[in-house]
């Protein structure tokens, strides 16, 4: 390319197409005569032979394509899990199992596992294939995204990369996907395009000729370093300065969170555009993506060599293999068919007599004939069919050829003539298996470069404050809202701040049995420890019954974890979200008391409430005697007022007199009514202190002993 590179420029681009596009002629041209070889009629046929034994029989003995179904068949029972790792920073395990909670959910909601398994498939038949990352509204009424893995339709014809060195494709710096759309459609969609603009593919003939009609347009996808400011804050957390930053900066202060600096730092971000062979269609779009593009190619049998990307896959090894077989068969099957069939010589005298026509359905052990003395013997058997040699064994190595290519054995088709050991034939998959690996390393390679971009584009794509599902291995869920808010008091409106400081993860992607598999090999293996560690069942009852795909097996594991939650032998790093909160809040209140205890605490009430009864009617009783006593001391006071004033009456008749010797009476009767006093007094402290003496005491034994009105 002579032009300087302009990712505004639409020349330049139409020219960085067709560069990428010639740059992998070869290589595609190749992987589309496998397609063909596969799927096509009379695809085992090359078209020069066609054309020579255009009245021949032409048989296709397809024996590439139950090879390509045996490799596919390993890939489908394995395993790919996608791993997400804290490497650095504050990255933390909970937050590394968040993420791989999220990434099989967004797996899961894209039917990933049918997305990987046809590209996994093609990259077997022809050597590449792929997928993209895009994002998708939630519903047509949500503001809400999701990330989407969607397979890229007809991948040989539509998709190039850039110049890029990596398997995975992760040093492309721009790429290009075409999509058809049908003609009326493109026109509905832009009707100010006209004709003319169909973008082309570098295919020089094609396979199928009856195809729907479209308009081809291009989507260029490209990555532009962009310019970031970041600010360190005295808390640690790393903030991206943007609009939404400076608006909540002053609630930010006020919260205590100050700013130390800032620094400014590069990234790539990916742009996408439409365009056509005329021109552009519509404006650079921005997207979620950062540092790689959206686009995973699966490469089969890589390898970088001279600056050229190659790659190959199972059948174009066995193409020629399978095309002479198919010739030799045919060949075979025509000269056996034409050939003459097998007949008798006999004399008109050995014939003569003789019903010659049941010679080929009588089941006679014997047959006559006439005696010719010219022709002595029996009638000569000769011709038939004489098989060609040459051919069979043409047909006998082309057929050892293609197991040989595909590296695989009579083991590995289920076929074992021998009748070897289980350990032999395990032996000789397990050797078939090992030159079948190459694929499971593409696809592998794919789906860990799709983790790292889906990682990448989560924070972005799911805003903090959303809840989410979290998706378990074994197919459990789990709800989390992500991360907190902070609202402008100005505006009130709720701010999003971007936290690149929650650490460093990376992406691995590991391989092996498929979860199936393992759930009958967990099944196996603890039953074979459970006879001999019996206790192994008590403890690990709910994970044995999880694992067995029987109805009802869901509900008996339930109640089995909760049996053991509640014996407190579930380690705390293998309890649920729900179960810590429970374990939180039982934490938080007072532990229960012991049956035995709220017993004895009953019986002691109990003794506690019949006592105080006693001592209640002790006390009514001593109360009565109380209320007896009084009436006794309000009678006697009764009897010194009546006294008092019969004594009154008599001296005031004497001082009436004028009697002197009445006043000095006088003087002696209050000195009597003094005494009289005193002596009602006396009889009052006596009558009280016998009758109430033993009240005192008993009431004065209470108090000492802190009963009901003691202190």
């Amino acid at each position: 390319m002579s032009q300087k590179k302009n990712y505004e420029n639409h020349s330049w681009v139409l020219q960085a197409l067709d560069d990428a596009q010639s740059a992998d002629h070869d290589r595609r041209n190749k992987a589309r005569e496998a397609n063909a070889f596969v799927d096509a009629p009379d695809g085992q046929w090359e078209d020069r032979w066609k054309e020579i034994n255009d009245n021949a029989p032409r048989y296709t003995f397809d024996m590439v394509t139950s090879l390509v179904d045996q490799i596919h068949s390993q890939m489908s029972r394995t395993s790919y899990d996608i791993k997400v790792r804290p490497a650095g920073g504050s990255a933390t395990k909970e937050t590394a199992k968040l993420y791989d909670g999220m990434v099989r959910n967004i797996e899961n909601i894209s039917d990933a596992d049918q997305v990987y398994d046809q590209a996994g498939l093609e990259s077997i038949i022809c050597g590449v294939d792929g997928w993209e990352i895009a994002t998708e509204y939630v519903d047509g009424d949500s503001f809400d995204q999701d990330l989407i893995i969607k397979a890229i339709p007809d991948y040989l014809d539509s998709t190039w990369l850039g110049m890029h060195k990596k398997r995975d494709g992760s040093d492309a710096q721009y790429g290009f996907v075409l999509r058809g759309l049908a003609e009326q459609v493109f026109k509905d969609k832009y009707p100010n395009r006209g004709d003319g603009g169909n973008l082309g593919s570098d295919r020089t003939s094609n396979t199928y000729y009856h195809r729907a009609d479209v308009v081809m347009i291009g989507e260029f996808r490209y990555l532009l370093p962009v310019q970031h400011e970041l600010a360190l804050m005295d808390t640690g957390e790393v903030i991206e300065v943007d609009a939404d930053y400076l608006m909540v900066y002053d609630e930010l202060q006020r919260a205590g969170s100050t700013e130390i600096k800032r620094r400014k730092r590069t990234k790539l971000k990916m742009f996408s555009r439409l365009f056509d062979n005329t021109g552009w269609i519509g404006k650079p779009r921005e997207t979620f993506f950062e540092n790689w593009l959206n686009i995973i190619p699966v490469y089969a049998n890589w390898k970088y060599v001279e600056n050229k990307v190659i790659y190959r896959g199972q059948v174009e090894q066995g193409m020629d293999a399978q095309r002479v077989l198919n010739y030799s068969l045919s060949r075979e099957v025509a000269e056996t068919s034409l050939a003459p069939k097998d007949f008798f010589w006999a004399t008109e005298a050995q014939e003569e007599g003789q019903d010659w026509s049941r010679l080929n359905v009588s089941q006679s052990p014997v047959q006559n004939y006439s005696f010719d003395e010219d022709a002595p013997g029996p009638p000569v058997r000769a011709g038939g069919a004489t098989p060609n040699t040459g051919l069979a064994r043409i047909t006998e190595t082309m057929q050892a050829i293609i197991g040989t290519t595909a590296g695989m054995f009579h083991a590995n088709m289920g076929d074992n003539k021998n009748a070897q050991s289980g350990l032999a034939i395990q032996k000789l998959q397990d050797k078939g298996d090992e030159g079948n690996n190459k694929f499971m390393v593409a696809r592998q390679i794919a789906q860990r470069h799709t983790g790292r971009i889906l990682v990448n584009a989560i924070p972005r794509v799911y805003d903090q404050g959303r809840q989410v599902r979290i998706l378990g291995e074994d197919g459990s869920f789990d709800m989390q809202v992500l991360g907190t808010q902070v609202q402008d008091e100005q505006t009130g409106e709720i701010v999003v701040l971007n936290d690149l400081s929650e650490g460093v993860y990376d992406v691995i992607c590991t391989t092996g049995p498929s979860y199936s598999s393992r759930q009958s090999e967990t099944v196996s293996g603890i039953t074979a420890i459970a006879q001999v560690a019996p206790e192994v069942l008590q403890l690990g009852g709910d994970v044995l019954m999880n694992n067995m795909a029987s109805p009802g097996m869901e509900q008996l594991a339930a109640r089995a974890r909760a049996r053991l939650f509640k014996a407190g032998e579930i380690p705390e790093d293998q309890m649920t979200d729900e179960e810590k909160a429970q374990v939180q809040q039982s934490q938080q209140q007072p532990p229960p008391e012991d049956p035995m205890m709220i017993a004895a605490q009953a019986e002691m009430k109990s003794a506690q409430a019949e006592e105080i009864s006693a001592q209640t009617k002790q006390m009514e009783s001593q109360g009565n005697i109380q209320i007896k006593m009084r009436e006794l001391e309000i009678k006697s006071q009764e009897l010194n007022v009546r006294e008092f004033e019969a004594t009154t009456d008599r001296y005031k008749a004497q001082v009436d007199a004028g009697d002197k010797q009445a006043g000095i009476a006088l003087k002696g009767a209050q000195a009597a009514n003094q005494l009289a006093e005193a002596e009602g007094k006396e009889l009052e402290n006596t009558s009280k202190t016998s009758g109430l003496s033993s009240v005192v005491q008993q009431m004065q034994e209470l108090s000492n002993a802190g009963g009901p009105f003691g202190g």
